[in-house]
């Protein structure tokens, strides 16, 4: 895994989370009856049909408990990786690193967003140079850490 696949699986999880907070609120609605399920078509009953609203309920129940349990790994995963790219000694890299890949910021918003130390913006194609460097920093500073995937 490369530090740039390492540092994306906050990103990644956080992806997840959403993904599944959405399945989560169409659980809910349907467990609560804000929401039909589609019933089209004619459908003939075979076996009583159990405690759908029950069945619903608890699905949406044990949905909440998978994110809680994904958003404490995240939360984990973040404090982590911030720790690991606090240990580069260039700020200018840290400050990217961390705009780049726990604010989820594009490098041309980090272009506008880091200063010099004369208060001007730096442009474009500084930032992404500067990216690059700051992957192999991060790399380096870290070469005995196999980026081995956090199961995201």
């Amino acid at each position: 895994m490369t530090a740039k696949e390492y540092l994306n699986q906050i990103r990644l999880l956080d992806r997840k989370i959403d993904q599944r907070i959405q399945e989560a609120e169409e659980l809910r609605q349907i467990a609560y009856g804000l929401r039909s399920p589609d019933i089209s078509g004619d459908h003939v009953q075979t076996s009583p049909a159990g405690d759908s609203v029950g069945n619903a309920v608890s699905k949406y129940l044990d949905m909440e408990a998978e994110i809680d349990a994904m958003v404490d790994r995240l939360v984990n995963l973040k404090h982590k990786i911030i720790g690991e790219i606090h240990e580069l000694k260039d700020p200018r890299l840290v400050e990217l690193l961390y705009l780049r890949y726990v604010k989820f910021m594009r490098l041309e918003e980090i272009a506008c967003t880091m200063k010099k130390a004369d208060g001007g913006a730096y442009n474009y194609e500084y930032i992404r140079r500067l990216h690059g460097k700051s992957l192999k920093e991060f790399s380096k500073c870290h070469s005995k850490v196999t980026f081995a995937c956090d199961t995201v």
